[in-house]
C-alpha cells in the first residue's frame, strides 16, 4: 500500500549531469539548439510514458537548469522551446539525406556553432572531418 502511494505521487522527471559548467547549455536552451533533452523525452516517449520536464544539473558550477511544468525549487527555469531550431534544422538534414544529399561543413560552421552554445567538438578535432570541410559559410 505504502509503494503505491509513494508510485502515485512520482512524477516522471529527466536529468542529466554533465561535467562543464551551465554557460553554453543555458545559451543553447534560450536559442532553442538543445537537441539533447528533447532526445531524452523522445526516448521516454517511445516506452509510453512522459516526463514532466528534463532539467541539467551542471556539475562544473553547481547550478540546476530546468525545462519544466511548475516550479522547482532552486533551480533556473527556462521556458519557451528549448529545441525547435535543432529539430527543424536536423529534420532538413535527414530530408536531404533521404534525397541523397550530404552536406559537409563549411568553414564557418564552428563559428557558428558557437554563438547558439553549441561545442564543434569534431570540427575542431577530426582531421577526416576538417579534409572535407569546404570554404564559406552556412547555406
Amino acid at each position: 500500500m505504502r509503494e503505491a502511494r509513494r508510485a502515485a505521487r512520482c512524477i516522471p522527471w529527466i536529468a542529466d549531469c554533465p561535467s562543464g559548467g551551465s554557460r553554453r547549455r543555458r545559451l543553447r536552451m534560450r536559442e532553442g539548439w538543445d537537441l539533447q533533452a528533447q532526445l531524452y523525452m523522445d526516448l521516454l516517449g517511445a516506452t509510453g510514458r512522459t516526463a514532466h520536464g528534463i532539467g541539467y544539473f551542471c556539475l562544473g558550477d553547481g547550478t540546476l537548469m530546468v525545462h519544466a511544468q511548475g516550479d522547482i525549487p532552486g533551480a533556473e527555469r527556462l521556458d519557451g522551446d528549448v529545441s525547435g531550431l535543432a529539430l527543424a534544422r536536423l529534420g532538413e538534414i535527414v530530408a536531404g539525406l533521404r534525397r541523397g544529399i550530404v552536406p559537409l561543413n563549411r568553414e564557418d560552421d564552428a563559428k557558428a556553432f558557437d554563438k547558439v552554445g553549441i561545442g564543434a567538438y569534431a570540427l575542431e578535432a577530426s582531421p577526416l572531418v576538417s579534409a572535407h570541410t569546404v570554404p564559406g559559410g552556412a547555406p
